[in-house]
């Protein structure tokens, strides 16, 4: 969602955080699930804000640019289901080496891997084909971290490229997974501007690599990704008007929003009409000034709101003072966070303890691995445990992305069809991984 920010507005805003806000019934999450609200910097130089379409009310983001935001908007969609590891990956190694290479023969009664044929035919032994299958399983997750992590040294990671992304694009990023608690990614462009042909860009990075130009950190030591936590009473103070309760209006706005898409939906045909697109630029600007508030607000009190996390919130992710949470908070906490991964942990990406999975990817895996375990103990089929595992894989990301399209498109106030790409690949890779498991399968029994 591109909205209105007025020139003025560009180089300071007048931003406070008053502590008499009121409260508020409907947390912010719940309305939002996982929302992504973007917000760019600068509307088109040398043109006139507002104007009307067909006679039909104000557009306040007229002449503003909506494709710095919706090129931002596709690259999340393109990251939002995905992982650290292949799944195909995964458990193509799991047939190759247990079925092709027969180590499934070390999980038997009799462990062995050539000798006596009633050995060899021996039933397998629970314990060890579960410890045997785990163990490999792991062994395959760990090659694939390591040769990413190595990878990453050479190529750069995808997720830091997105950061990079937003900053080009001078579109900063405010995620929120919970209802106090979210991401926050500091898009500003080194030169001030997003709206640029590409020898200009290429001039602004080239000027950023000598050192001359704008810091595109929140703060001095360049970083660009915090995580933050919000107090339950935070207001912001919204150039010439009087203070706004964060959450309250945000459930107002998408109120609204809600409503106008109701109203479109209950329409024959149901197609946007000028008023319609009228009212939710109006929403646009709205969340833009608000969000924009308190950003500015933040880098005017960067002292007291940008801090460095613990220790003790780095490994048992302890919430700031202490035992009160974020209730005794009396302005927001922005956690420095230097690694520039931390908001990837509300993706399919998931948390992570030092390059290790933690998060949804980790629990998304150890499910695959039950299938597995229970289709080839009580089955008897790699071929078959391997495929269900796939498929649940495939499946969960799938309707994770698909939900998540739906979640972006709603919060960043963009019409779906604008959202391109990002969609499950999984006929195609599901028909190659049974075909390339066939295979192998008709091999072994050729060669024996």
């Amino acid at each position: 969602q591109l909205m209105l920010q007025q020139q003025q507005q560009q180089q300071q805003f007048g931003g406070q955080f008053p502590q008499n806000a009121g409260q508020l019934g409907m947390p912010v999450a719940s309305l939002m699930g996982q929302g992504m609200l973007p917000f760019g910097y600068e509307g088109q130089m040398g043109q006139q804000q507002g104007g009307a379409i067909d006679g039909v009310g104000m557009f306040p983001d007229m002449g503003v640019s909506a494709w710095r935001t919706i090129f931002v908007a596709n690259q999340l969609n393109e990251r939002l289901s995905t992982t650290r590891t292949l799944p195909y990956v995964t458990w193509l190694g799991m047939v190759a080496l247990l079925e092709g290479l027969h180590w499934k023969n070390a999980a038997r009664w009799y462990p062995r891997f050539a000798g006596n044929e009633d050995m060899l035919s021996a039933q397998f032994n629970p314990f060890i084909q579960f410890a045997l299958g785990t163990s490999i399983w792991l062994a395959i997750l760990l090659a694939q971290l390591i040769v990413r992590r190595v990878a990453s040294i050479f190529f750069g990671n995808e997720h830091h490229d997105f950061v990079d992304v937003c900053s080009v694009a001078n579109v900063s990023v405010f995620f929120l997974d919970e209802p106090f608690h979210g991401y926050y990614i500091h898009g500003k462009a080194p030169g001030g501007r997003g709206d640029l042909c590409h020898s200009e860009i290429a001039n602004q990075l080239h000027k950023e690599d000598k050192g001359i130009g704008l810091p595109r950190g929140l703060t001095l030591d360049e970083c660009q990704t915090f995580e933050i936590y919000l107090p339950p009473d935070l207001s912001v103070q919204i150039s010439g008007s009087s203070p706004a309760h964060l959450r309250q209006t945000l459930c107002q706005i998408f109120g609204g929003v809600n409503a106008t898409l109701l109203t479109m939906a209950n329409r024959r045909p149901g197609k946007p009409e000028p008023q319609d697109i009228a009212e939710m630029s109006v929403h646009r600007c709205r969340v833009q000034a608000l969000i924009d508030a308190m950003v500015h607000a933040v880098m005017r009190r960067s002292n007291d709101v940008v801090q460095h996390p613990s220790a003790m919130h780095w490994f048992w992710g302890r919430l700031p003072q202490g035992g009160g949470g974020v209730a005794a908070l009396r302005h927001p906490i922005f956690w420095k966070d230097m690694r520039g991964l931390s908001w990837a942990s509300c993706l399919a990406y998931g948390a992570d303890f030092n390059g290790f999975p933690t998060g949804f990817e980790w629990h998304l895996a150890l499910l695959e691995l039950l299938c597995f375990q229970m289709c080839w103990r009580f089955q008897g089929s790699i071929y078959l445990a391997t495929a269900v595992a796939f498929l649940v894989n495939q499946g969960f990301l799938g309707l994770y992305g698909y939900c998540g399209r739906l979640r972006l498109a709603h919060t960043t106030l963009i019409n779906p069809m604008f959202l391109v790409g990002g969609h499950p690949r999984t006929q195609s890779t599901v028909y190659a991984v049974v075909f390339l498991a066939w295979l192998i399968h008709k091999i072994v029994e050729a060669a024996s």
